[in-house]
Parts: structure tokens; C-alpha cells; sequence
């Protein structure tokens, strides 16, 4: 079994919002990770990343940020809601912890994006962006 899962959150039906499957799409051959998109997160993930070592979250960002992107490492920890359409993936870890016992080393990757009206394909930025994004991604997981 695949020890890293990735998971890509996004719509590219909305511009810059298919971020996180446009870095997922770059790692479908990688045989190191476990690759899975994601409309939305819903509590059933809690379930998918209780069976892996280290997960990484990967999604637009609305939020403009140094270098473009973001890596915050979640701890699974603390007051969250949830609701029947969607959750946080902070919240995900902390229901893989309570339902699960498990709780994964899970990081979370926002790369900013910058046009998410309808509409398929990423703007020039959000490229850009996407690649800064996935050599520290590989730079984080390299040696893994």
C-alpha cells in the first residue's frame, strides 16, 4: 500500500479553482502516492485518510500569499462544523482521529489563484503558481 495520499480539491469548470486537480493530474503516474480527487471534502474522507501515513490537501486559494502558494501542516484539533455539503480538511483529520483512532501527518496546500468564474483552464498566474507549488511539494516528499 501507497503511504502518501494526495488529495486534490477543486472544480475546473471554475477557472483557477481546478488548481488542486491540475497538481494532482502531475502525480497520477508517480507511483509513490495515492492520488484522489475531490469536488468538496465530506465526512467519508475521514475514513479514505485513516489508511495512510501522510496526506496532503491540495486546493485553490482565494487568499493572495508569499511565493503563491501555502503549506500548513493541520493538527486535527479544535472546534469545527461541518455541514451535509462539505467540510474543512482540518475537520477531516480531526473526525479520522475520533472515529478512526488514527490521526495521519496531513498538510494542507494552497495555491492562489485569481480567476474562478465559470470557465475551463487555469489563468497564467495560477501556472505559475502551480509549479512553484509542486517543486515544494516534491522538494517536502523527495526523499520520503
Amino acid at each position: 500500500m501507497k503511504s502518501i495520499l494526495l488529495v486534490g480539491i477543486g472544480n475546473t469548470g471554475r477557472g483557477d479553482d481546478g488548481l488542486g486537480w491540475a497538481f494532482a493530474d502531475r502525480l497520477l503516474e508517480d507511483e509513490r502516492f495515492e492520488v484522489v480527487r475531490r469536488y468538496q471534502l465530506q465526512v467519508e474522507d475521514a475514513e479514505l485518510i485513516s489508511r495512510y501515513k501522510q496526506v496532503w490537501f491540495v486546493d485553490a486559494s482565494h487568499k493572495a500569499v508569499r511565493n503563491g502558494f501555502s503549506s500548513e501542516r493541520l493538527r486535527g484539533q479544535g472546534q469545527f462544523s461541518f455541514t451535509t455539503h462539505s467540510l474543512h480538511p482540518e475537520a477531516v483529520l480531526q473526525l479520522c482521529h475520533q472515529l478512526y483512532g488514527q490521526r495521519p501527518q496531513t498538510q494542507l496546500l494552497g495555491i492562489s489563484g485569481e480567476d474562478f468564474e465559470l470557465g475551463h483552464g487555469l489563468s497564467e498566474a495560477a501556472r505559475e503558481r502551480l509549479e512553484k507549488a509542486h517543486a515544494h511539494f516534491m522538494e517536502e516528499v523527495g526523499s520520503d
